[in-house]
């Protein structure tokens, strides 16, 4: 069941879900002709109950900022000299099935690791998924530094 509040004609408040960490805190998008101009916290979310931080509250920069890359990017000039251009999704995915094959050819599928931060969201595990059905076993990141002890230290106390 979705609670959508219609405020007028074109602006309305949709109940989401923050997926800034992972904490996913609930917010309340104010949309104005299907773009969110507003984030606030949503009392009604049973976890957060209406606190958002600065970074969710501030995501709307991050989505509509002028600046945004909406499309990928090759690098035409020497490494560290800032020169893209775009190309096509199909152009960038063929490019990168391209290098890591080579990798693989020359070297093994261990030959490719995977290293994570703090996860966002629906990332939660797909690159390690990736990376088992490429065949390496090489992935780490957070989840095993520091958010195992974190998780068992609250589990404790």
């Amino acid at each position: 069941m979705t609670r959508t509040t219609p405020t007028t004609d074109d602006r309305r408040t949709v109940p989401i879900v923050c997926c800034g960490c992972t904490q996913q805190c609930g917010l309340v998008a104010t949309v104005e002709r299907n773009q969110v101009v507003a984030l606030d916290g949503d009392r009604a979310h049973p976890v957060s109950a209406g606190y958002v931080c600065p970074k969710g509250k501030d995501a709307t920069e991050f989505d509509y900022h002028p600046d945004r890359l909406l499309s990928p990017q090759r690098r035409v000039g020497p490494r560290g000299s800032g020169r893209f251009e775009p190309c096509t999704w199909d152009e960038a995915l063929d490019d990168i099935a391209t290098r890591l094959r080579a990798i693989t050819d020359r070297h093994g599928a261990r030959a490719l690791a995977y290293s994570y931060g703090t996860f966002r969201g629906g990332d939660w595990g797909i690159g390690e998924r990736f990376l088992n059905r490429y065949g390496s076993p090489n992935a780490c990141g957070q989840d095993k530094v520091c958010y195992a002890s974190l998780t068992l230290g609250e589990t404790l106390t």
